[in-house]
């Protein structure tokens, strides 16, 4: 009984030795030597141009992909590292353009500077050349006694880990991992077993098998899983495997590369015996991918060439990688083409590095499902004969293959909240992916702009843990602007009469019911449109004084639903209050011109449970000036210039308890307080003209420029209105 591990697909070699068992010898000591920074959230170590880009540092928390981080991506995409593993070949009478490490979405990890950094990938292989360009620099640990000049030296764990974590510092191509540590151990120097034990003391992430065991008689030579018992390994072999696999690590092996292959290898499909193993284990099948930049997501999937056997018996716990890429031989500045399940399997285990490093908080068990659930399967997605469904945990479930098991694994997709993100806030669940908190006009952009200067610690369904900014909880809305408005009466009632300055009162939707107590004094009351409205009274008096008048006037108006414009949604429930106070001083200059000038200004008292723990000292005001001219073209007409500043809130916060991330990205339940007066007032400038037309028909012309509009920081808007209204 030997082993082989695949080569060349076109010229594979068989490398062999005889199985042993001997005493585990001590391991060395491995000293990780990495740099560690806050999460780069907007990949920032990511530099265009010449083709190059930096690695270093750790994290990542994006909850969808900017244009930014595409960007940044796209300069990665077309660095040398990247365009070198760049190949063309045919596959089944099919021509397929293929990118081992984009066909795995790694460069959304790298512009993250996501790289498995302080993370160790354990290979246990043929052998290694420590000294390769690949490997220099590495931070690098030795099993069976051995050192970098006593380890077995071979091409085939040369290649293997460079292409899970070449450093990309002096050689020609990128590890998929390139600032993890690793583990080396070769078969020719020891039992298998150390191996595994070695990997476990390490505390390594990944154990990769590039292999698989020659049995003499089978089929294709390489030992099949219905073949054989539990007993075709050692008890010491097995025993190191439960130990290690799921509670420790994750083993990764690789398919077969016969195509025609009719069941698993034995190694790829252990778990299939020893099912406990299942939730440590994956396997690794080969598939050209055609990178087609000309497709939205770079992939022309009706273009696809299994390249090695399928998942078959392993389908359950076994992906796809691009195993074709340029490798690094024995020699320390050679290079050369090969493709295989061994070069596919060290892919996956730098993704599994890079998920380590990205969610430190899962367990290897959640990190494999992970993989799995996020596993690009949609290029099988028809052939549903051969489909079955694993279910993960939060009512999640992914589809696999017989042949291809889960599919393509897909790092960019594994970095993004699944099944959406959410977080705390005095107890209650707030789904990140739609604004929990909603304002529009007093407020502006103030609450938005508070909750940008902190971090949220949110998790997904599958307790990946992210940073979010805290912006996201809160959405900015543009009110109507008075083009709107005045179209609005327009079509209801008949001219508008442009209000200056209007007051909430004004504002509040109901039915509006005037009452005249003396000749100088009335009283406006607003009644609710439904049973839970709100209602609202105004008093204004009008006192002729001796150029012009003057009014003045008090309001009271209850809002069960928002302060001024700010909601909250479904969690809790926010009231609100507004005592005013409304001046105006108008005047007419002669028989056609007048001038008006108008404020108001007041408080608001509020009552709020759930999203806010109080909302305290809110006052608020506006201010406008208008000059009118009547009969300018013709009797009756109406022109008018005016400026006008709306009803922004001008003092007061409201404190809330948030799950914010601390240092080290824990999380840590936080009262903050937000400013609730707009970083910016809305200033609005026009003009508007009305005239009655022909036939009782009524014109309205008005146009205006609103520069921070609904009190939005560098919102500028223009209107222009031009609308007519014919009663039949």
């Amino acid at each position: 009984m030997v082993r082989k591990f695949p080569l060349l697909k076109a010229t594979a070699a068989v490398f062999c030795t005889v199985l042993t068992v001997g005493c585990v010898p001590s391991v060395s000591t491995l000293v990780i030597t990495t740099t560690t920074s806050n999460p780069a959230c907007d990949g920032s170590g990511v530099t265009s141009g010449s083709g190059a880009f930096s690695l270093g540092g750790s994290g990542g928390c994006i909850t969808s992909v900017s244009s930014a981080l595409e960007s940044k991506a796209n300069a990665i995409r077309n660095s040398d590292q990247y365009t070198y593993q760049t190949t063309t070949h045919g596959v089944g009478g099919s021509t397929i353009r293929s990118n081992s490490l984009i066909a795995g979405g790694f460069e959304y990890a790298h512009a993250l500077d996501l790289t498995g950094a302080e993370q160790i990938i354990a290979i246990h292989d043929a052998g290694f050349n420590p000294t390769h360009l690949e490997l220099l620099d590495k931070s690098i640990a030795y099993g069976h006694g051995t050192t970098e000049a006593t380890i077995t030296r071979d091409s085939h764990g040369t290649a293997v880990a460079g292409l899970a974590a070449g450093s990309a510092k002096w050689g020609r191509t990128i590890g998929a991992a390139p600032n993890a540590s690793l583990y080396f151990s070769s078969w020719a120097d020891g039992a298998d077993h150390v191996s595994v034990t070695d990997a476990e003391s390490l505390g390594a992430i990944a154990l990769n098998n590039s292999w698989s065991y020659i049995c003499s008689g089978d089929l294709f030579d390489e030992c099949g899983i219905n073949d054989y018992s539990t007993s075709f390994i050692s008890s010491t072999h097995r025993n190191a495997f439960l130990n290690y696999a799921g509670d420790e690590g994750i083993v990764v092996f690789s398919a077969s590369n016969e195509e025609t292959q009719t069941q698993a290898t034995y190694m790829a499909a252990l778990p299939v015996l020893i099912p406990v193993l299942e939730e440590g284990w994956l396997a690794v099948i080969n598939v050209a991918r055609d990178y087609d930049t000309s497709e939205p997501d770079l992939f022309d999937d009706t273009n696809i060439g299994l390249m090695s056997s399928g998942c078959l018996e392993a389908a359950r716990w076994c992906v796809a990688a691009d195993g074709t890429s340029y490798i690094a031989a024995t020699k320390s500045d050679k290079y050369e083409l090969g493709t295989g399940t061994s070069y596919a399997t060290p892919r996956v285990s730098g993704a599994i590095a890079i998920l380590a490093e990205a969610f430190p908080n899962l367990s290897t068990k959640e990190i494999r499902n992970r993989l799995l659930m996020t596993a690009d399967n949609a290029f099988f997605a028809a052939d549903t004969t051969q489909i079955q469904t694993l279910n993960f945990q939060g009512g999640l479930s992914h589809d696999y293959h017989w042949v291809y098991g889960h599919g393509f694994i897909d790092l960019k997709s594994a970095l993004l909240p699944i099944g959406g993100a959410t977080t705390t806030a005095k107890g209650l669940v707030i789904n990140i992916s739609s604004p929990a908190i909603h304002s529009i006009g007093a407020s502006g952009d103030a609450v938005q702009t508070a909750l940008s200067k902190h971090t949220l610690h949110s998790t997904d369904a599958m307790g990946g843990e992210f940073n979010i900014r805290g912006d996201a909880l809160a959405a900015t809305h543009t009110d109507m602007g008075r083009a709107q408005q005045n179209l609005a009466i327009l079509a209801a009632f008949g001219l508008p009469n442009s209000v200056v300055a209007s007051s909430p009162f004004d504002q509040q939707a109901g039915i509006e019911l005037p009452f005249e107590l003396t000749s100088n004094t009335e009283m406006d009351l607003k009644l609710p449109t439904s049973d839970i409205g709100p209602i609202a009274i105004k008093l204004a008096t009008r006192t002729p004084i001796q150029k012009g008048s003057l009014m003045l006037g008090v309001s009271v108006q209850e809002d069960n639903s928002s302060l001024l414009g700010l909601s909250v949604g479904d969690y809790g429930s926010l009231n609100s209050m507004q005592l005013g106070i409304q001046a105006a001083y108008s005047i007419d200059l002669n028989d056609t011109q007048s001038f008006e000038l108008a404020g108001h200004t007041g408080n608001a008292r509020t009552q709020t449970s759930g999203f806010f723990d109080d909302i305290e000292d809110v006052s608020f005001a506006g201010f406008g000036v208008k000059f009118s001219q009547a009969d300018t073209l013709s009797t009756g007409d109406l022109f008018s210039i005016y400026a006008n500043q709306p009803t922004a809130i001008t003092s007061g916060s409201a404190h809330m308890t948030l799950n914010l991330s601390s240092t080290g990205g824990t999380a840590q339940s936080t009262q903050i307080n937000l400013p609730l007066s707009p970083t910016a007032r809305e200033t609005e400038i026009g003009v508007e003209y009305s005239a009655q037309g022909f036939s009782g028909s009524s014109w309205i012309v008005q146009a205006s420029t609103r520069l921070n509009a609904s009190n939005i920081a560098n919102n500028d808007i223009g209107n222009l209105l031009l609308g007519v209204r014919k009663q039949f």
